[in-house]
């Protein structure tokens, strides 16, 4: 009896670390293939760069191999966008300025947001353009160009101070 429980017990824990290894595998599969067509297809080290960093950010970030995604789909839009709006509350109340906000304002900027998973390199906004949107940085880094040195620190300095990287 107690070999049996023990083949049991051994076979459940092998079952368990194959389970937390298997997304990963099947990304770096996926990623091999990526890879090997951007090789192919002789695009320049630098765009294969961006391409490479943008699904490894998305992979991180749960937006592909994700188990949960596929049952999240089939909930009703009323629960989705509450599930949608709790979590970027949650996101926003990290951001020293808006502590103290009340949910409610936080619930009605979630509702007027959007999440955007961006290439390494992308341009959001150019100095001189009138902004029509506010950006939040939930992760990653933020490089200013054109904008003079001395003006650029002050900028960073200012809107960085919560944790998100801001480079050079």
């Amino acid at each position: 009896f107690a070999l049996s429980a023990f083949a049991i017990c051994i076979a459940q824990i092998t079952t368990a670390f194959f389970k937390l290894s298997e997304r990963k595998r099947l990304f770096n599969e996926e990623m091999a293939a990526v890879r090997m067509y951007l090789r192919k297809s002789h695009i320049d080290e630098a765009l294969q760069s961006r391409v490479k960093a943008f699904l490894r950010h998305i992979f991180d970030r749960r937006r592909i191999h994700a188990k949960e995604s596929t049952l999240l789909k089939e909930l009703p839009s009323n629960v989705s966008r509450s599930l949608r709006r709790n979590y970027l509350s949650w996101q926003l109340q990290k951001i020293q300025s808006l502590k103290g906000i009340g949910v409610h304002i936080l619930h009605k900027i979630s509702d007027n947001s959007a999440v955007l998973d961006l290439v390494p390199g992308d341009i959001v906004v150019t100095a001189g353009n009138v902004a029509d949107s506010a950006w939040v940085i939930m992760s990653g880094r933020v490089h200013a160009s054109g904008v003079p040195t001395k003006k650029r620190r002050s900028l960073i300095e200012r809107t960085f101070s919560d944790g998100a990287e801001a480079a050079d």
